[in-house]
């Protein structure tokens, strides 16, 4: 979630919107190389752990794994980054930090 929020990764995100309509293949290499890879290695994560029993209960299916990894950077995200798109106050770091945690114990909760 820091990694999202920085002033220069907000900066990116805003470039790569607005130029997305005009070039389709800018917006599908971004995506490719950040959220894709992202959702890739969480995925990859959930899988692993759920077959070794290491926190998650049962084993996980990669459709199951790879929705699970959707939501959870879903809810990582939340409002933050728009208000950091938007150029609006964050949240203390330490809230921040709070809220990441409840995430975590939401997504291991859910499995």
């Amino acid at each position: 979630l820091a990694l999202m929020l920085r002033p220069h990764a907000l900066d990116l995100h805003r470039l790569v919107i607005n130029a997305a309509p005009r070039f389709p293949e800018l917006g599908r290499i971004a995506y490719e190389a950040g959220a894709e890879r992202m959702l890739d290695a969480i995925t990859a994560l959930l899988i692993e752990r759920s077959q070794a029993g290491n926190g998650i209960a049962r084993p996980l299916g990669r459709s199951e794994a790879e929705c699970l990894a959707e939501q959870f950077v879903g809810m990582l995200r939340g409002l933050h980054q728009l208000r950091g798109l938007l150029g609006v106050k964050p949240i203390a770091a330490a809230r921040r930090k709070a809220y990441v945690a409840a995430c975590v114990d939401t997504l291991i909760k859910t499995i």
